[in-house]
């Protein structure tokens, strides 16, 4: 299974790369490529490299058989889409550190947007493994475990939010205060923000 988590990742990774920079579109055939990736890793890499002996689910000491083995594999490659997704926003939030007032709320906006869109493509062409690991995981009680999206928006808040909260707080506050005081303020920034609080 190494083998294939690694060239099944390799494409993944690009494919995933050039999504999140949302400079070029990805054009259908490639998103389903991407899928695709991820559907074949999830149905072929159990049943092609585990003995029958050792197929099936562990519970405890003893191997439940179960008539289909594809529905339990995904750890892996989620877990490999955790890294990616904790590097990319660590990455963002390096770029929100030369920003104040206007100007980070202004690139706060620009690239949460720009990621809530990616993530919204990236949920679906991990579906497969939402609609099987996943949910076997979260079916079973584990904790930790996320959908494609809510684990992104989550890595959002926890790699970036949590570290520019307090700016991004007080500029809201600022330009709110500049209204008040009779200015004219750019409202589509402050419900851009709180659009992310409540995401």
């Amino acid at each position: 299974m190494a083998e294939n988590l690694v060239n099944t990742w390799a494409e993944l990774g690009k494919g995933l790369d050039k999504i999140y920079a949302n400079v070029d579109p990805v054009s259908t055939k490639q998103y389903m490529e991407l899928y695709s990736n991820v559907y074949n890793f999830c149905t072929k890499s159990h049943l092609d490299e585990v003995t029958p002996l050792n197929r099936g689910r562990r519970s405890g000491n003893i191997s439940v058989a179960t008539p289909s083995g594809a529905e339990f594999v995904g750890e892996d490659l989620y877990k490999k889409l955790v890294t990616f997704l904790e590097d990319y926003v660590n990455h963002l939030r390096e770029g929100c550190q030369t920003y104040r007032g206007t100007e980070l709320l202004e690139h706060y906006n620009k690239v949460w947007e720009s990621f809530r869109f990616s993530s919204t493509a990236v949920n679906g062409i991990f579906s497969y493994l939402n609609r099987h690991w996943i949910k076997r995981e979260l079916d079973e009680g584990k904790t930790g475990i996320y959908e494609v999206y809510n684990l992104a928006v989550r890595c959002w808040q926890e790699k970036l939010f949590v570290h520019v909260a307090d700016a991004v707080t007080n500029a809201v506050l600022e330009l709110i205060l500049n209204e008040r005081n009779g200015e004219s303020i750019p409202t589509s920034l402050v419900s851009g923000v709180l659009n992310s609080y409540l995401n």
